[in-house]
């Protein structure tokens, strides 16, 4: 065999690792890319007054899914669960563009509109879509938590983040060179496709497993079979957790009203309404993709666990500080580009990077549940709030505010934790 011809053979193992992580998150949100505009197109075709209640919606139906995971978890090995979550989620896609492309006879009943099967099944993909993306991300970063050691991951895993950045900008190509061309549903083939091709992935990963992870699993505080749940209940660390992934997901939902609003009064046509929102885009994926290549590592090299996980917060306290002051589109903008772009960064690696010293039962189960349930509890239980009470904008200001104080805590409260951590698997290997 020709080892020029096969240079993925010769590269050293952290540098696979990098390359194959890297590709499962581009494939996987390249696809996502695909999925997550027709979501949005299709649901401009619901009454106007359903849409403030899908989120909640969402909250509902991934309790069920949920429950689901969790038990499958339990008696499946990872590699067998990933599998069969991925198929499942794909053959569902593939559902999707066959259903959606039905034209259904048009009744007008009261309260349910004119297509009332139509938008059952639309309401049906909107569900969909909200738990297929916490759910096939969530899986990805269980299964590098369990590849990589823990100094590979404060080295690596910022690069790795910026393969799910570049695969949406991907995604999000693919779907506005397609969408005119061909019928809109017909992407959701290719989308299943990208699905699909993830567990080869996952099966080259398998061999480049660190067998020094067996000692590290070691000093881990539970493994033992129970539930997510359960794990939760027992687990001061995974308490944090939930209270950090609760905060930071209560608080985006707080500035997407807030930027709503602001865009809405700013901006009047709709065509620089989507010419804005196009160009908030470029600027998250393109501040987050450098300080995925370029901050992080040196981040948490320099600075430590703490400031890093810190400065998402920092980001979103400053912000919404500004915002009480002046609400222009100016401030709005900048603090909706800084606040994504370091959450989808910084925190992103950094919350990943404090699963690794802890067994897989916290990686495949507590961590579905704090990165799936608890982040979509936050979205739909402050979005109940903000349609219940009808907060200004001046008030949503105060409220992110002090979200924004809150993340402080456990943010110090992990770190002090996954050090002591650390510091036991040195003691250990």
């Amino acid at each position: 065999m020709c080892n020029e011809c096969y240079p993925i053979l010769i590269m050293k193992r952290e540098h696979k690792l990098v390359l194959l992580s890297f590709l499962w998150l581009f494939t996987l949100m390249t696809g996502y890319y695909i999925v997550k505009p027709l979501r949005e197109a299709l649901t401009n075709e619901l009454p106007h007054e359903w849409v403030p209640y899908l989120g909640i919606g969402v909250m509902v139906f991934i309790i069920f899914f949920n429950f689901i995971y969790d038990r499958l978890a339990c008696i499946q090995n990872p590699e067998r669960l990933i599998k069969i979550v991925t198929v499942f989620f794909s053959l569902c896609l593939l559902l999707f563009a066959l259903i959606l492309r039905v034209s259904w006879p048009q009744i007008n009943i009261p309260f349910l509109g004119i297509q009332p099967a139509r938008y059952l099944w639309i309401i049906t993909y909107y569900f969909f879509v909200g738990i297929y993306n916490v759910f096939t991300v969530t899986m990805f970063w269980s299964f590098i938590n369990d590849i990589f050691n823990s100094n590979e991951a404060r080295t690596y895993f910022g690069k790795i983040t910026a393969g799910g950045t570049i695969g949406g900008l991907a995604g999000s190509y693919l779907t506005a060179s397609l969408s005119t061309r061909i019928e809109v549903e017909n992407l959701l083939f290719l989308s299943s496709f990208l699905l699909m091709i993830t567990i080869a992935f996952m099966h080259l990963l398998l061999p480049l497993r660190d067998r020094d992870m067996d000692k590290q699993e070691k000093t881990s505080e539970h493994e033992t079979g129970e539930s997510g749940f359960s794990l939760i209940v027992q687990s001061r660390y995974l308490q944090w957790m939930v209270l950090a992934a609760f905060l930071m997901s209560s608080g985006a939902t707080v500035l997407y009203n807030q930027m709503n609003a602001i865009v809405k009064y700013s901006i009047i046509d709709k065509g620089l309404r989507t010419e804005f929102w196009a160009e908030m885009n470029l600027w998250i994926n393109g501040l987050g993709l450098f300080f995925q290549i370029f901050c992080v590592h040196r981040a948490v090299k320099y600075l430590g666990m703490v400031t890093t996980i810190l400065i998402a917060p920092v980001v979103n306290l400053t912000g919404s500080s500004f915002l009480i002051g002046s609400r222009s589109l100016m401030c709005g903008s900048i603090y909706h580009a800084g606040n994504y772009s370091t959450e989808y960064s910084f925190n992103r690696a950094s919350r990943e990077i404090l699963y690794i010293p802890t067994d897989k039962d916290f990686k495949y189960q507590g961590k579905a549940i704090v990165e799936t349930f608890v982040c979509r509890l936050g979205d739909g239980l402050t979005s109940l709030l903000l349609i219940l009470t009808g907060l200004p904008l001046h008030s949503m200001s105060f409220l992110n505010l002090f979200i924004s104080i809150l993340r402080f805590i456990p943010a110090i409260a992990l770190a002090g934790h996954y050090k002591t951590m650390i510091k036991k698997e040195k003691d250990i290997a």
